[in-house]
């Protein structure tokens, strides 16, 4: 199961100097450390100090592949544990 929305999550405090540009408003990102909350079923899970990409000027969030792929396998574990399906 994808958990696409992941890319979009809250805002930290800015980590790093270097830049790119945001695909959504032409604004600076920089690289800084996020909380993302994913919800299923009555039960939310946190996870923090997630790298992303960070939009100064609108605020987007981006999660890069590498890390959206490590979240999404590790939303899939804990979904499958709930289920009594234990994923190792």
């Amino acid at each position: 199961m994808r958990h696409p929305y992941l890319r979009d999550r809250d805002l930290g405090r800015h980590r790093s100097s270097r830049t790119a540009t945001c695909p959504q408003c032409r604004g600076v990102m920089v690289e800084d450390h996020i909380e993302l909350t994913h919800s299923h079923q009555g039960t939310s899970v946190k996870i923090r100090n997630v790298p992303a990409w960070v939009c100064t000027d609108c605020g987007k969030r981006l999660v890069t592949g590498e890390i959206a792929d490590r979240i999404n396998k590790l939303l899939d574990e804990i979904e499958g544990d709930r289920q009594g399906k234990r994923i190792q």
